[in-house]
């Protein structure tokens, strides 16, 4: 009885759930090219040491093939703890169930934001697809609440408009790691970053803020956002 009365707050959780399993993948597959380096490098070097073992009478090659063989596994388990959240369903789900508990919804509140976002999901004018630190994310304006979903923390970010005077964008730059492809390479290089902050103001107050990316997609959200205020989106 409760699935039927909340019917479209479970359906809006499934396309989100859907958009974090798109997510997963993409952390699993970035985990498996770092693995598959990882491995490349293992193999040269190991290479290398046999090569330095069977022309030399050092020990050069017993401890280059050691070092790999300690090295490779620790890197391994490294990257596979560290990476572990995002593979994850059940930690999506925390994720969402945290938002809604933080906004303090009622039952009923809680279907009105989610029939809110779904319907605001089906028009071009009031959502659109962004692109955070290099994951799909989603940013949706519906008629009381902005909701960003998507990007490397995944969110969901819900922010009430109630009474939204001003709108304010702010910028920080930060160092991170991208992966890029160099031929039937995948290179891993560390690049600035700025992201930008977009921030509601009403009563007085900073009613909450979203993390919206770097400048296009920040370009993006306040296209949407000069339509439903233009006389205070900056």
């Amino acid at each position: 009885m409760q699935v039927e009365n909340f019917s479209k707050y479970q359906s809006w959780v499934e396309a989100e759930m859907e958009c974090a399993k798109g997510i997963r993948k993409r952390q699993k597959a970035i985990f498996w090219k770092c693995f598959a380096i990882t491995i490349v490098v293992a193999v040269v070097v190991g290479f290398i040491g046999f090569v330095l073992d069977a022309t030399s009478d050092s020990e050069a090659g017993v401890i280059a093939l050691a070092v790999v063989m300690l090295i490779v596994p620790l890197i391994t388990l490294i990257l596979f703890f560290s990476m572990l959240p995002g593979f994850l369903k059940g930690r999506y789900a925390r994720k969402i169930n945290r938002a809604i508990q933080q906004q303090g919804f009622s039952d009923a509140q809680r279907e009105q934001f989610a029939q809110e976002q779904i319907a605001a999901q089906r028009n071009p004018a009031s959502s659109v697809a962004l692109v955070i630190e290099y994951v799909p994310a989603q940013f949706v304006l519906s008629e009381n609440y902005a909701c960003l979903t998507g990007g490397t923390s995944f969110g969901p970010y819900i922010v009430k408009l109630d009474g939204t005077e001003a709108i304010r964008v702010s910028s920080f730059t930060m160092n991170v790691f991208a992966i890029t492809r160099v031929f039937s390479w995948v290179i891993s290089k560390r690049q600035s970053y700025t992201s930008y902050i977009v921030q509601f103001v009403g009563h007085g107050r900073e009613q909450g803020r979203i993390n919206v990316g770097d400048a296009e997609s920040c370009k993006k959200v306040m296209n949407i956002l000069r339509q439903r205020f233009p006389e205070v989106a900056g």
